[in-house]
């Protein structure tokens, strides 16, 4: 897993925010926490983004978060892989 972090001011995001989207489409985000640092004109997001090696968008499997474990209004979710539904095999084809 790799650690990506970004600060994207408030008053002019575009450049920062280029760079942060361009990384979301490139490769497998895992998470991504966010935090607003108030400090009136020079305010910003504090973005840390964490990517696993492979290159990619996430499968679905991956993107549903985990309820269990997922506080309620909680900005970054806990996501799980559901084994059982992922690795069933559709029911064999039989003809009449």
């Amino acid at each position: 897993m790799e650690f990506h972090f970004f600060t994207v001011p408030v008053l002019n995001p575009d450049p920062a925010q280029d760079d942060l989207n361009r990384l979301c489409a490139s490769r497998r985000v895992v998470g991504i926490e966010r935090q607003f640092v108030a400090a009136g004109q020079a305010s910003f997001w504090a973005v840390c983004v964490t990517v696993t090696a492979g290159a990619g968008p996430l499968p679905e499997a991956l993107k549903t978060p985990d309820r269990k474990f997922a506080a309620r209004g909680s900005v970054g979710a806990i996501f799980r892989i559901d084994y059982k539904q992922a690795l069933r095999r559709p029911p064999p084809i039989t003809e009449s």
